[in-house]
């Protein structure tokens, strides 16, 4: 570490102690505009926290002095990500920095090629476009929904349904339908679209849970149970009934939801459903172990049917 940086540093820490004492925006000012990145973040994630508004302009200025020299002078992009977010925590959106920056790859050396190290950068830009209503928001989320990154993938679909633009529940829809190779990518584009649109939501959703797609169909369902919505629950129990559909992820999915209509229907299942039927919706109510009450409950439905092989189930699925 540089003498240069470990000062700066230090006076960050220093700072901490009362970053709004008599003199400390000036300190704060020249850390921001001279001091190397890792202190640059350290001063701006203390800025937010502070809420230190009036360092909006340094900020910004900090973020352009990183820029050009790109890996160089911010390695791993940290700096510009912590400023992009310090001025999104104190809603001082910057199209200088947040439209600049939800556009912006830097490439670095990693083991066996390069690799982009600003995908943090652009999903923290995109939700400040979306939070300082720029014109150009819902078409930067667009292009992010298609990023390389898988991360910055999942940030548009959760800033198209912080925006709350029923444009963003058309692109969501057309992803969906797409596809996507992560299925973390199409479950948070599912749970976005069911805060948008739920019927609309809903809807395609029962035809991409009958589509012969099971990676994508399980992304689906989760998002349905995760969403513990009574229209989603009883999409999920006809799905599950079903010839042909993969019913362990359905009672999955219910089991997620933890509604009452889901867990009544698993409790059924469990008391009059055949064997395989019943052991599923025990594997699927296990993921619970650790409720004692619902625990208790699905030991006495299992008890009342008086089958030895179900009350092993039981036993080795909370033993996981």
């Amino acid at each position: 570490m540089s003498k240069k940086l470990e000062k700066a540093l230090e006076e960050v820490r220093e700072l901490r102690a009362d970053p709004r004492a008599e003199g400390a925006l000036e300190r704060f000012r020249a850390i921001l505009a001279t001091a190397p990145s890792h202190a640059v973040a350290a001063a701006a994630r203390l800025a937010a926290e502070a809420e230190l508004g009036s360092l909006e302009d340094d900020l910004a200025a900090a973020f352009k002095r990183l820029v050009p020299q790109g890996a160089k002078s911010d390695p791993g992009c940290a700096a510009k990500a912590a400023i992009a977010d310090a001025l999104y925590r104190l809603d001082r959106g910057r199209e200088s920095v947040h439209r600049r920056g939800v556009r912006m790859r830097q490439m670095e050396p990693v083991w066996g090629g390069q690799a982009d190290t600003a995908a943090e950068l652009r999903a923290i830009c995109a939700l400040g476009l979306v939070r300082m209503n720029h014109p150009d928001a819902m078409g930067e989320l667009a292009e992010l929904l298609a990023d390389t990154d898988t991360g910055a993938r999942i940030a548009a679909a959760r800033a198209f349904a912080y925006a709350e633009d029923p444009v963003g529940g058309s692109v969501l829809r057309h992803k969906l339908l797409l596809g996507d190779e992560e299925t973390a990518v199409i479950s948070e584009c599912m749970r976005a679209m069911l805060r948008l649109s739920p019927a609309a939501a809903l809807d395609l959703a029962g035809r991409l849970l009958r589509r012969s797609e099971t990676e994508r169909s399980e992304a689906v369902a989760l998002a349905l149970g995760e969403s513990h919505d009574p229209a989603a629950v009883e999409l999920l129990i006809a799905w599950a009934g079903e010839a042909g559909a993969p019913r362990d992820v359905a009672l999955l999915a219910l089991a997620t939801a933890r509604t009452d209509a889901a867990f009544d229907h698993l409790f059924a299942m469990v008391a009059s459903a055949d064997g395989p039927s019943a052991r599923e919706a025990i594997d699927a109510l296990a993921i619970h172990r650790h409720d004692e009450a619902l625990m208790d409950r699905l030991r006495r439905v299992a008890a009342d049917r008086d089958d030895v092989d179900l009350r092993g189930a039981l036993a080795k699925a909370l033993r996981r």
